[in-house]
């Protein structure tokens, strides 16, 4: 008797401390339950994933309809009446296929990784702030002129973001937002700024140059741009090249 009494606290114990942290979530573990919900869980974002055979949506502002058709590779083509509608249309597409990766990528540029990922992103949004990145965002979007169709098309672009995120249904938002706990935010103009900033970086910072040169003075030049070298000898454009690539070019090492 006294056995299933225990066995029965145990079980009720354990099943409070299931429910506890699929409620609440413990240290770098999401909350559970709501990754489980059969509607507006983790399943909803898989069966929406690809994309429909037709579909209609409404994107305020636009000034006539546009078509929008998705070739066999999945790329969209926007056909629109006017330039401004255009780009507001494809803000909307480009959330609807990239969300994530915008919300992400425009967070890190403004040193915000953080509020995502915890102190493990603090290192990251310290070197953002201490490069001014987000400073350089902001002063670009002061010398734009509000007159001019760069302008236009960044709120335009930002509009049809925000179309698609706020029409965005529980069950349709990415896998990601539910395991951080959190909702898309809104585009501004400005992220456009941010998110460019954060190309040219990730395409143009090298931290290997201040390595090569301490390198330098300890080997040599030659021993140092051989550790550090300043092209890949196999390197290729996003786009390759006809024929061979490089990167199969090997080389027959005699045997030793």
């Amino acid at each position: 008797m006294i056995f299933r009494v225990l066995r029965g606290l145990v079980a009720v114990a354990l099943l409070a401390v299931a429910l506890w942290v699929g409620a609440r979530g413990q240290g770098p573990v999401p909350p559970v339950g709501p990754l489980l919900d059969p509607v507006n869980g983790v399943w909803g974002p898989v069966t929406h994933a690809s994309l429909a055979r037709r579909a209609t949506a409404r994107i305020p502002g636009l000034s006539a309809p546009v078509d929008v058709r998705y070739d066999d590779r999945g790329v969209p083509h926007v056909f629109a009446s006017t330039e401004i509608d255009a780009y507001r249309a494809l803000g909307y597409v480009v959330a609807r296929d990239l969300l994530i990766p915008m919300d992400l990528q425009t967070r890190v540029a403004t040193g915000r990784l953080t509020e995502w990922a915890g102190r493990a992103a603090l290192p990251l949004d310290r070197e953002t702030r201490d490069l001014g990145m987000p400073r350089a965002a902001e002063q670009k979007l002061a010398a734009i002129d509000t007159t001019t169709m760069a302008w236009k098309v960044m709120v335009a672009f930002a509009a049809g973001v925000n179309a698609y995120v706020d029409g965005l249904r529980p069950s349709r938002v990415p896998i990601e937002y539910h395991l951080l706990g959190v909702r898309p935010d809104h585009w501004k103009p400005i992220d456009a700024i941010h998110l460019f900033n954060r190309m040219g970086w990730t395409l143009t910072y090298l931290p290997d140059e201040a390595a090569r040169y301490a390198a330098r003075a300890v080997v040599g030049d030659r021993a140092a741009d051989a550790l550090f070298p300043l092209n890949s000898a196999i390197q290729e454009p996003i786009v390759p090249l006809a024929g061979k690539a490089p990167r199969f070019d090997f080389t027959r090492l005699p045997p030793p």
